[in-house]
This record gives structure tokens, C-alpha cells and sequence, in this order.
């Protein structure tokens, strides 16, 4: 059969393009247009009678008719002109057909068959991986023995098995003799692999310790070894007297404040989310520690928290910079020794310069003139799986894969950093218009913050609000609609000039956990 001109093939492609449109279009502005009917005698229309309706139906339903034959004859034209197979009738073209189906068909069954049977075979063969199991965990001298060969295996090389005069080595005598006898106990195999494995994993968390302890050394923070963890906190606390940093004097500072609501059901301690504002007004940060860890008995608050005191103290070992933020994520995640894992976000400003290190789904953005001028991405393994720092055993991510900004800033610039309480329920341009209106009123970075934290959590509650979480759900295909309760922690802060000394007009910044009456909600 000889191929059809690209020309024919193309005008096909675009007539079905025209007939499927036309189907979709009619068949939905029929359903909008038409008007409504009456299902029983007595029943009242809503928003009129159908006598006074001015569309006509019929009439619009013969114009598509007619639309929708003319494209399908010039379908059925286009079809008409495609090549025939050389040397065949329209009979042997059938008959072609069918037995190509015949022999799907058959094809079919024999997989289905060859599908079955594998099926047995791997349930014949789980039953026998769990008898195994079962034997080897009553003889603990099987699993002993797997690990030597294994051990012993990795060890011999090809050349110990046979001696220049082709004999075997004692050696290699010794292995295979470990082997045979270890072939006769398969469980012993999968246990021991088990086990190596989770050396494996040891081995490479113990490496991970000792490749950070350089950087623990430069920072001032404490080695993460229970005798020393009691020490960290002060370590950082006096950093800034004792690194002998030279006096910063900056143009620009932050003016900021806060505002947290935890989650209704988490209130009672506290919530999960954390934050820092340095004294200084150049950094501040957010945490929002991951709610899973409640299932294992252990408080998600904890780590953030922790690791959000330790940012702020470690405020005195670096100047205002591009890597600061980075080295403030570093240290914290090195110094926090409670159990759990974390987002994180922290800022930095360098007069016209804001640096940031964000991880996960918290965030920050930058509000100019009463416009949204930038919001930072969020971080997400997958959909409501957030990129996360935290313990050892946690198998998380590390600092290393934080997002790094440098965005310039000017005085008048308002800067929000905040949760996902605040980005799942609050779209980012009416967060800008919120506090944009706040400073516009004359009413304090403390107020503004708090004024949009409640706003979250009133968009929280609301289940009729089409929310950015519910939003993101549905473009994946979950079906949620209304805010998402969560704990809401926003930073709200003023790109202001500093004074003469460096410092905040009107007094500093407040501290992580040192929220005014007017923050606690």
C-alpha cells in the first residue's frame, strides 16, 4: 500500500480537528442556551416562564445540523481520496481485517494464560520465602552464618579460588565451603542482606556525622554527641563576642513582626510552627515542623523550634552576606538535637540586598507599591510532601538543597515570610493588597502580620473558599474544596532606613518566642 501525500494526511488531521470542536462547542452552548423545561404541570420556572424566552432552539439546532453534515461529508471526501492497496479488493481488505482480530484474539488468551500462571508461581513462591523466614528466625545461627560468607565473600577475589597449579587455595576451600553450607539455608541470604544493608545505613549516617564536623568547628556550633549538645546553646549564644566579627553598620534594617495561630487541635501545646526575628533587624526565619511525627509519640514542634532558637543565636557568627541565611540553615540543622524534621525559611537583609534560603513549602514574598514584586517557589517531593530538613533518623533532606535567593529591596518594600497556614489559604497578590493596606493606614509591621494571619485562618474555615491548596488538589485530580486548617505563622516586615547607630528606629526587633499580647491569638 502506497502512503498517502502529506498534504491528504494533514487536511484529514485538521478536518476531524474542526468536526470534534464543532460536537463539543453545539453540544455545550445547546445545554447553556436552551431553556428550562417544566417537568410537571404546577412546577414554577425560575427566573422567568418559557413562553418569554427569546432563544430560539430550533431553529439554532437546524444551523448546527447543517454545520455537522457539511464537515462530515468533507470528511467522508477526504477519505474517499486516500490510496487503495495495490493488488486487493474491498473483499480481501475484510477478510485481512478479520483474521489480523482473530489473531488478537488469540494472542490474547495465551497471554492471559501465561499471566495466570506466573501469578501462581509467585504466590507458590511468597509461601515459600515466608516458610524459609520463619526457619531461619527459630536458628539465629543460620542469619550468623549468612553474614560471615558474605563478609568472607566480598573479601576473595578471583585468583584465591584456584593456586598456580590449578588447585584450590585453603582459602577459597574455606569459602565455598561456607557457601554450600549457606545455600542449604536461603532465608539466611535475605536476612543477611537485610542486615548489611541496614550497616550500610549506619555506616553512611556516622560518615555524614563526621563530614559536618568541620563546618560545626568554624561555626561555634556543638558536635551533635549527647556530652556535647548541652553546651550548643551557649556556644552560639556568645558567638558574636567571641568570632571577634568587625562592627556592622548597616543602611537598611527590617522592621518586623509576627503573627501565629496554631491549629485548633494542636493549640494546646503550642502548635508546630516556630519563627526568629533578630535583634539586630537584618534576619529573621520560619519553621513548620511536619505534623507526622504525633503518630511515632513524638511533639512535631520540638525540632522546629529548636531549630529556629539556634538560627537566631548563630545571628552572631556571620555579617549580613549572600551565604548568611545558608549558614544560619546550616548551623541550626547541625546544632538541633530533638527528634522530628522541618521546613525552614530564612532571610537576610544586606541594606539593598535581601538573601534567602527557603526549603520546602514555606516561603517568603516581597510586596512594592502595593503589588506582589516576588514570591518564592515552594519545594515538594510531590503534592503536599514538602522538601524537609531534621534528625538522623529521619531520612530527610539536608540544608544543601534549599533554594538561594538574592533579590534587591528598597525602603518601603514589605517583606512576608510565612508557612504554608498562610500560602495554602491566601493567594499571593490579595496577601500583598492586605498588607500594602495595613502600612497604608499607618498601623505597625506587629499589626499587619497579625491582621493576615487572621485572615488565613478565617479563608481556613471557610468551605466554600476555592483555596491555593484546594486548587492544586483539583488540578491533580483530588477532589477538596475550602481552606486547609493548618497552624499559620506569618513574619510581616518594613524595609526601612536604620538610625544613626545601625539600629531599628523606634526600638528592635523581637526575638523567637518573645510574641507581644497582641500576637498571641
Amino acid at each position: 500500500m502506497s502512503s498517502p501525500p502529506l498534504d491528504l494526511v494533514t487536511s484529514l488531521q485538521e478536518a476531524t480537528a474542526r468536526l470534534n470542536a464543532m460536537l463539543f462547542n453545539y453540544v455545550g452552548a445547546l445545554q447553556r442556551d436552551a431553556p428550562p423545561q417544566l417537568l410537571k404541570q404546577g412546577d414554577v420556572l425560575v427566573g422567568g416562564a418559557a413562553a418569554g424566552h427569546s432563544y430560539d432552539v430550533q431553529a439554532q439546532t437546524e444551523v448546527m445540523s447543517k454545520d455537522l453534515l457539511a464537515g462530515l461529508q468533507e470528511l467522508e471526501g477526504l477519505i474517499q481520496q486516500l490510496p487503495a492497496p495495490a493488488g486487493s479488493t474491498e473483499g480481501e481488505e475484510v477478510a485481512a481485517a478479520v483474521m489480523l482480530l482473530q489473531q488478537n484474539a488469540a494472542a490474547a488468551v495465551d497471554l492471559q494464560a501465561a499471566l495466570s500462571a506466573a501469578s501462581t508461581k509467585l504466590v507458590q513462591l511468597q509461601d515459600a520465602h515466608g516458610l524459609l523466614a520463619e526457619v531461619a528466625l527459630a536458628k539465629p545461627t543460620a542469619v550468623a552464618t549468612g553474614l560471615a560468607a558474605a563478609a568472607c565473600h566480598s573479601r576473595v577475589s578471583a585468583r584465591n579460588f584456584s593456586s598456580k597449579a590449578g588447585a584450590p587455595s585453603p582459602r577459597a576451600v574455606h569459602v565455598m565451603s561456607a557457601w554450600r553450607s549457606l545455600l542449604q539455608r536461603p532465608a539466611a541470604v535475605l536476612l543477611g542482606t537485610a542486615a548489611v544493608s541496614a550497616g550500610v545505613w549506619a555506616t553512611q549516617s556516622e560518615w555524614r556525622r563526621q563530614q559536618h564536623r568541620p563546618l560545626q568547628a568554624a561555626s561555634g556550633a556543638a558536635d551533635p554527641s549527647p556530652s556535647a549538645r548541652s553546651t550548643s546553646c551557649s556556644a552560639t549564644a556568645a558567638a558574636g563576642e567571641d568570632v571577634g566579627l568587625a562592627p556592622y553598620v548597616p543602611r537598611l534594617v527590617l522592621e518586623a513582626g509576627a503573627g501565629m495561630i496554631p491549629h485548633p487541635a494542636k493549640a494546646d501545646r503550642g502548635g508546630e510552627d516556630a519563627f526568629f526575628i533578630c535583634e539586630r533587624g537584618y534576619a529573621m526565619g520560619v519553621a513548620d515542623g511536619v505534623g507526622g511525627w504525633a503518630e511515632v509519640g513524638v511533639d512535631p514542634g520540638l525540632y522546629s523550634r529548636e531549630l529556629m532558637r539556634h538560627a537566631n543565636a548563630a545571628t552572631g557568627t556571620c555579617q549580613p552576606g549572600p551565604n548568611c541565611p545558608q549558614h544560619l540553615l546550616e548551623v541550626a540543622y547541625l546544632s538541633t538535637a530533638a527528634r522530628g524534621s522541618s521546613t525552614a525559611c530564612i532571610l537576610c537583609l544586606e541594606n539593598e540586598h535581601l538573601h534567602a534560603s527557603n526549603l520546602g513549602d514555606s516561603g517568603f514574598m516581597i510586596v512594592r507599591g502595593g503589588e506582589l514584586l516576588f514570591m518564592s517557589p515552594q519545594q515538594q517531593h510531590e503534592f503536599n510532601f514538602p522538601y524537609q530538613i531534621g534528625s538522623q533518623d529521619s531520612m530527610s533532606d539536608t540544608p544543601a538543597v534549599a533554594q538561594r535567593f538574592s533579590v534587591e529591596v528598597k525602603p518601603g518594600d514589605i517583606v512576608v515570610a510565612a508557612t504554608d497556614g498562610l500560602f495554602d489559604n491566601v493567594y499571593p497578590d490579595e496577601a500583598a493588597s492586605l498588607v500594602a493596606a495595613s502600612k497604608e493606614r499607618g498601623e505597625t509591621a506587629q499589626v499587619a502580620a497579625v491582621s493576615l494571619a487572621q485572615f488565613a485562618r478565617m479563608r481556613a474555615a471557610d468551605p466554600t473558599h476555592l483555596s491555593p491548596f484546594a486548587y492544586g488538589a483539583q488540578q491533580l485530580g483530588y477532589r477538596y474544596f475550602g481552606g486547609k486548617m493548618d497552624d499559620i505563622t506569618v513574619l510581616c516586615a518594613y524595609v526601612v532606613p536604620a538610625d544613626s547607630s545601625g539600629s531599628i528606629p523606634g526600638g528592635g526587633a523581637r526575638a523567637s518566642g518573645a510574641l507581644p499580647p497582641a500576637a498571641k491569638l
